[in-house]
């Protein structure tokens, strides 16, 4: 069908028993699809030395559905790498020292999930309208980065402003940010 031709890109949600994308574009004519876990094989997750990590597998159509077969997807995504709070503005022990997680990207936020459960910062969220300065970094030697500053909202458990670096290790920097410009 014409419809799984070509890359899509969009938003992928997770259930408890299946995986949904919704694809960003509405003039497509795959607007959304969904992968119940059941009908899955062949799945493997692939890091690359160069690009970005993603998922690999089959999908079967399901009873009833409006495709048959079996159709091959490959779902891309970012790793945010780490996320440092380097600042003397706040006194939280939360913000101190580098961070490793995941950096998920909405139409509306950048929301950050810490690796470490042990951590007092389990998550923080980057609402689009909070960002000032926000730069793309480039170092000859090191990762690169994206680094600005960062409000506190109403009732978000913390006061002031926070200046945060978010480096990726693995690549995906400038990927990222573009991904970020468009969102937003």
């Amino acid at each position: 069908a014409s419809a799984f031709r070509g890359s899509k890109t969009g938003r992928l949600y997770l259930t408890t028993h299946r995986m949904i994308f919704n694809n960003k574009s509405l003039n497509d004519p795959m607007v959304s699809f969904s992968f119940p876990f059941c009908t899955i094989s062949e799945m493997e997750l692939e890091q690359p030395v160069f690009g970005a990590n993603y998922i690999k597998g089959k999908v079967r159509a399901q009873p009833n559905g409006n495709w048959v077969g079996e159709a091959k997807f490959k779902l891309m995504f970012k790793k945010g790498g780490a996320i440092d709070f380097g600042q003397a503005m706040l006194k939280a022990s939360a913000f101190r020292g580098s961070k490793t997680g995941r950096l998920y990207l909405t139409t509306h936020r950048m929301i950050f999930n810490n690796k470490s459960l042990n951590d007092p910062m389990v998550s923080f969220s980057f609402p689009f309208c909070t960002i000032s300065e926000m730069e793309l970094e480039q170092p000859v030697f090191g990762a690169n980065y994206i680094k600005g500053k960062v409000r506190a909202q109403p009732n978000g458990n913390w006061v002031g402003e926070a200046k945060f670096k978010l480096m990726f290790k693995k690549g995906g920097a400038i990927d990222f940010g573009q991904a970020m410009l468009k969102a937003s």
